[in-house]
């Protein structure tokens, strides 16, 4: 497995997150965390909608924790929204492999469903980054995603989970998946000192 430091995030993953970041904090906050964090070069374009690789992992989480700081004790929940938003404007991709799994949803329960969504997740990113090492479980019903490569907190230091963004993602592809009602909480953190970043479902 690649080590943090050659982590990267695919064009896809940014432009989805930067598009997102522009609806929920705005095109000129959106561009004054962009320079703080030393990423000008996505100010003028977002990189294309493809799985070519044009940031660092510890470039992505520096653009989370900068937004972090800007929002101060509402900065988690603006990266959770951003997150939210992240899925949605995927989604909208047609390529994106969720949709390909858009039927099936219909004839599962709300625990299949959840259990597929949280999967095909993992499964699509292993796929579209083999760098990652992401993994779903679900152990006496309860359903978690684990990440142990995870992109958003690649070299930080944090006193408690941070990794807003993706939970916000996964939260919203519950909702898509099993409909409204439950929450996606980060347990555990690789920026506080975890072996992993583990998120669970709750209702």
């Amino acid at each position: 497995m690649s080590s943090a430091d050659e982590l990267t995030v695919t064009n896809s993953a940014v432009r989805h997150t930067l598009i997102a970041a522009r609806e929920v904090i705005g095109k000129k906050q959106l561009y004054e965390s962009l320079m703080k964090a030393n990423l000008n070069r996505f100010i003028q374009a977002l990189p294309p909608d493809d799985l070519k690789e044009n940031m660092k992992a510890s470039e992505y989480a520096l653009l989370s924790q900068t937004i972090l700081k800007e929002y101060q004790e509402d900065g988690p929940e603006i990266l959770r929204r951003i997150g939210r938003s992240a899925f949605q404007s995927a989604i909208q991709n047609s390529s994106f492999s969720l949709n390909m799994v858009r039927k099936v949803l219909a004839y599962l329960s709300t625990s299949q469903q959840i259990n597929l969504v949280l999967n095909s997740l993992a499964e699509a990113q292993k796929k579209t980054n083999p760098q990652t090492d992401v993994w779903a479980e679900d152990q006496n019903g309860i359903k978690t995603y684990i990440d142990g490569t995870c992109l958003e907190c690649t070299g930080r230091k944090e006193s408690q989970p941070s990794c807003y963004i993706l939970a916000g993602f996964l939260n919203e592809a519950v909702r898509w998946a099993a409909g409204p009602g439950f929450n996606v909480i980060e347990k555990n953190c690789i920026s506080r000192g975890d072996d992993f970043c583990r998120f669970v479902v709750q209702r």
